[in-house]
């Protein structure tokens, strides 16, 4: 691929970027390929790698690879927080051991508001990303407090230190 930015190029050169750093890099592989219903289309892919670049130029990290192991933990992490709101509409308990719920383990009502909670989760682990991978914590105001189910299923996942966090996204987490 040439060095011009993402945004000018075509929807074939995208395409083709795009599978040439699937088969360049094994965690761009990894991460590109998504988790659960997260997905990552070839222009998304194409921006992340060159974020990646940028990233290391400015010696915030050390190589792209951390960033893309980054982002596939955070895909995880918002997976995993997106079930969690979820289940906390409709389910008085939670099984973490896979089992299924039976019909008493449903609540008579649903609370909450699961679509706009469903939204901020992958906003909220995003902006965790980003002060993870610069260093730097950036302010965070929720734009409504009537469902508190939206953050914090992704806060109780992801309750690590900055440090232990970028430490296991250089490792190979």
């Amino acid at each position: 691929m040439t060095a011009r930015e993402p945004q000018q190029l075509a929807q074939d050169e995208i395409q083709a970027a795009a599978a040439g750093y699937r088969a360049d890099n094994a965690d761009f592989a990894r991460w590109a390929g998504g988790y659960g219903v997260i997905s990552h289309n070839d222009a998304t892919q194409v921006k992340i790698h060159a974020l990646a670049a940028h990233l290391q130029q400015q010696g915030l990290v050390t190589g792209p690879g951390s960033v893309y192991r980054m982002l596939a933990a955070a895909d995880r992490v918002t997976s995993a927080a997106m079930w969690l709101v979820v289940h906390m509409t409709y389910a008085r308990n939670v099984y973490l051991d896979g089992r299924a719920l039976a019909a008493d383990d449903f609540k008579i009502r649903p609370e909450g508001h699961t679509g706009g909670s469903l939204n901020m989760v992958p906003a909220y682990v995003g902006y965790l990303a980003a002060n993870s991978l610069t260093g730097t914590t950036r302010a965070w105001l929720m734009g409504s407090s009537y469902c508190p189910a939206r953050s914090a299923a992704a806060v109780r996942l992801s309750c690590r230190s900055r440090t232990s966090t970028r430490a296991a996204a250089t490792s190979g987490m």
